[in-house]
């Protein structure tokens, strides 16, 4: 989802960015040889590039309904969040 976000304001951030920003940008963008520390980072040094560039206030939003539902299966977390059953939703 992040390097989505990177990828879809490449073209725009690009000029603006020096060879140590481009760097950290292409790693994120190409999703390869991001650290840890730098995935940690990635949404709000997005915020500071976009906001250099416009001259403006930036923030950055994240819908909860963009990440896969099949991750909700990792950790049992599906079954936490709702009955195993759908009886348990009450009457149909």
């Amino acid at each position: 989802m992040v390097s989505n976000l990177y990828n879809e304001w490449y073209s725009y951030l690009e000029p603006s960015l020096d060879s140590e920003e481009a760097a950290f940008f292409g790693s994120i963008r190409r999703n390869d040889t991001a650290s840890v520390e730098h995935w940690g980072t990635s949404l709000e040094r997005l915020s500071v590039f976009l906001a250099r560039r416009s001259g403006r206030g930036v923030m950055v939003f994240i819908d909860g309904c963009e990440m896969p539902t099949t991750r909700t299966s990792e950790g049992n977390y599906a079954e936490i969040v709702r009955p195993p059953h759908s009886s348990d939703y009450g009457p149909d």
